[in-house]
C-alpha cells in the first residue's frame, strides 16, 4: 500500500487595514495594512513556524492589504521543499 502525502490548504484573511480603521467597507478599495495589520501577519507566520507548519506556496489577491499580509507570512513561516512534478 502506498501512503499518499497529506495535503492541507489554508486560507488566511488579510490583517487590519486602513479602511478598517476608517470604518469603510473595503471591497475592491485598495487599502494598505496598518501597523497592527503587519504585526498580525507577523504573528501568524511566527505561529506557523512555532508549530512547524511548512508553507509551500502562497497565492494572494493583488490588493495591497492581501499582498502585504502574504509577503510577511511567506517571509516568516518556514518554507517547505520545492515541489517537483513526477514524470
Amino acid at each position: 500500500m502506498t501512503i499518499q502525502p497529506r495535503i492541507a490548504v489554508t486560507f488566511l484573511r488579510h490583517g487590519r487595514s486602513r479602511a478598517d480603521d476608517e470604518g469603510v467597507h473595503e471591497g475592491r478599495y485598495d487599502s494598505p495594512l496598518t501597523e497592527v495589520g503587519r504585526r498580525q501577519a507577523l504573528a501568524r507566520g511566527s505561529g506557523w513556524k512555532d508549530v512547524g507548519l511548512m508553507v509551500d506556496e502562497v497565492i494572494c489577491s493583488p490588493l495591497k492589504r492581501a499582498h502585504e499580509t502574504a509577503a510577511v507570512v511567506a517571509e516568516t513561516a518556514p518554507r517547505g521543499p520545492a515541489l517537483a512534478a513526477e514524470p
